[in-house]
């Protein structure tokens, strides 16, 4: 059976009633699925349904599939993971999916995981597994992802040079997901920095990649002094607060379960941690300048040596 796209069925106007998305990034799957939605005119309040293969039963998702649109033409049932299956539970899904004469429109999605040679086998046997469904199949191609890079910056009216989309393209070839990420922060630094050169953009990648959120967390939990220091070099790629309260949070909690006599002082930081959430919910201004008060006060009790909570 050969792939198809949503784009070669929109010129004849047809959408099957089953479609089966294979490939290695779920950035391409989620695409797809908006396509459908916009192409299905698919109210998402009433007519959409989004399950999680290991996470769900058959009969669940069949209940679905059987009811009736609310204010659509066509109910769209979405599963996803289906890598998470092992083999045999794949065989009994498909078995029933293959049954079903349902006309809303049922899309599953399979994810080939990195270097997983058990994944790139049983995605071979899918299209045969899902008889009733068009298989879309995703791989990686260099001519995609360069006229990706290009549409979406036209979007966002970001002009990019040659030499740019060429780093891009270098830098994220094995990453679309990845690459999405990095498009929508370069988006928010044109909005406030104007024109980028080429070595601009080298430098937002460098600090981008260098400087994540969890860099900042590993160095406030390790006590490092250049916590604030990568703070500081973050705040211009944080579309808010509560992204470095979330990282944070977590990665006390974590330190919580492996260190028994760090609980305490752990404790009392989750407590200001909470306060700064709640500032920051709140619409407060001030909660770079409570996060550098944070991590002055606190990063000393984790530095090695030199532990008194």
């Amino acid at each position: 059976m050969k792939s198809t796209t949503v784009r070669g069925k929109k010129r004849n106007g047809e959408i099957h009633n089953q479609y089966i998305i294979i490939g290695t990034e779920p950035f391409f799957a989620d695409h797809t699925i908006q396509e459908f939605k916009k192409r299905l005119q698919v109210d998402e309040s009433f007519d959409l349904d989004t399950f999680y293969a290991s996470e769900s039963s058959v009969d669940e998702i069949l209940q679905k599939l059987y009811l009736m649109p609310f204010s659509s033409s066509r109910r769209l049932v979405v599963v996803k993971n289906l890598e998470d299956l092992d083999y045999t539970a794949l065989e009994k899904f498909a078995t029933l999916i293959n049954a079903s004469a349902s006309h809303n429109c049922l899309i599953l999605t399979f994810t080939i995981g990195k270097d997983n040679a058990k994944h790139a086998r049983v995605a071979k046997k899918l299209p045969a597994l899902f008889t009733n469904a068009q298989p879309m199949i995703y791989e990686k191609k260099t001519k995609k992802i360069r006229k990706y890079i290009a549409q979406r910056s036209a979007r966002a009216h970001i002009s990019l040079s040659e030499s740019m989309l060429q780093y891009l393209e270098d830098e994220f070839s094995n990453d679309i997901t990845g690459l999405e990420n990095e498009l929508e922060k370069i988006e928010n630094y044109c909005a406030e920095a104007g024109v980028m050169k080429l070595t601009n953009m080298q430098d937002l990648a460098k600090g981008l990649s260098d400087f994540s959120k969890y860099q900042v967390v590993n160095a406030f939990l390790d006590g490092r002094r250049e916590t604030l220091q990568y703070f500081e070099e973050l705040l211009p790629y944080l579309k808010s607060d509560a992204e470095m309260v979330y990282a944070l949070t977590q990665g006390l909690l974590y330190r919580a379960q492996r260190s028994r006599k760090q609980r305490k002082v752990v404790t009392e930081i989750l407590a200001q941690m909470s306060k700064v959430d709640q500032k920051v919910k709140g619409g407060s201004h001030f909660g770079d300048l409570m996060l550098e008060l944070l991590f002055l006060r606190y990063a000393p009790v984790f530095r090695k040596g030199a532990f008194y909570g």
